[in-house]
């Protein structure tokens, strides 16, 4: 009977030992057997069980955001080794949204777009990760093994594509110094006027039969005025589109490169426990599209040269 007693307590600490360990989030080269192989079937995934906020080391975190830019060979180790880290996915959207905000600030109007930014992504982070986890837990018919937490740190560490992507074409664009484009309207206004105004005096109105004529004769002075004045300036601003293909290239490439490769890796990583391919179809499809379109949007409303924030027409 005692040696009975022994035996039990023995693989009672060993069951336990195997319960409590916590690995990290991606190791595709880790040996061990996964809790779904363990259980042999007979047991669910012990992952509701790790809803507990862990804190990695910096090294470690830098290591997982460049994991997040490589697709999984093993999604689903990924989620039966799910260390919840905040700091990771909270450091790529501050890092996000400043990029963005400093960007916002080298285009016309030349304002920080800080509060724009922040709200973005944020609803974007929030709508996105409920509308997984309510299809995910449709498709699987409610015993969906991935919590609303995980699914917000994994797209926390999928958006490190959009912020390489975006700082590449950042680094590439040609911006406007603020002081030196009003300077240039100013000046532009005042060799209008200057041309416009000695056209119409020496025109005069001597000999004109009408109102009507006067009003022709003055609008087509203005017209050739402003045609004369303004050609140089059109021929010179026409070779500025140039100076911004390097950005658009560079964006271009890094769309399918950097961001396609993190939003490959998170949908393989959240389809994993869905078996339906109809749903794993649906959820992915959605996932990838909002996810890139999200970085697309992004770029063209904060990075941009050309684009003006809220501008209408």
């Amino acid at each position: 009977m005692f040696s009975n007693n022994v035996s039990f307590s023995n693989q009672e600490f060993v069951a336990a030992r195997k319960r409590c360990k916590v690995g990290i989030m991606d190791d595709e080269s880790d040996a061990s057997v996964s809790s779904f192989e363990s259980s042999g079937g007979s047991e669910a995934p012990l992952l509701p069980a790790f809803h507990r906020l862990s804190y990695a080391t910096p090294v470690e975190i830098l290591r997982r955001m460049a994991l997040s830019l490589v697709p999984p060979l093993h999604p689903s180790r990924v989620l039966t080794k799910p260390t919840l880290d905040p700091v990771g996915p909270t450091l790529v959207i501050t890092l996000l949204i400043c990029l963005l905000t400093y960007a916002s600030s080298k285009t016309a109007p030349f304002k920080y777009h800080a509060l724009e930014a922040v709200v973005i992504i944020g609803l974007y982070v929030i709508i996105s990760s409920s509308t997984v986890f309510f299809l995910g837990y449709v498709f699987t018919g409610g015993r969906y093994p991935v919590s609303f937490l995980q699914i917000l740190i994994l797209l926390g560490y999928s958006l490190v594509g959009h912020l390489l992507s975006l700082l590449i074409s950042f680094a590439l664009y040609s911006y406007k110094d603020p002081s030196t484009e009003l300077g240039q309207v100013a000046n532009a206004r005042d060799v209008v006027l200057g041309a416009v105004m000695p056209r119409d005096d020496a025109a005069g109105i001597s000999g004109l039969s009408n109102a009507g004529d006067y009003a022709g004769l003055s609008t087509g002075v203005h017209a050739a005025a402003l045609g004369e004045d303004l050609d140089p300036m059109m021929a010179a601003n026409s070779g500025r589109p140039s100076l911004n293909e390097g950005g658009d290239t560079a964006f271009l490439i890094s769309l399918p490169l950097l961001a396609g490769p993190a939003t490959l890796r998170v949908a393989l990583v959240l389809l994993s426990p869905i078996q339906s391919p109809p749903g794993r179809m649906i959820l992915g499809t959605i996932l990838c599209l909002c996810h890139l379109l999200l970085l697309i949007v992004l770029h063209a409303s904060f990075v941009h040269p050309t684009f003006r924030y809220g501008a209408k027409g």
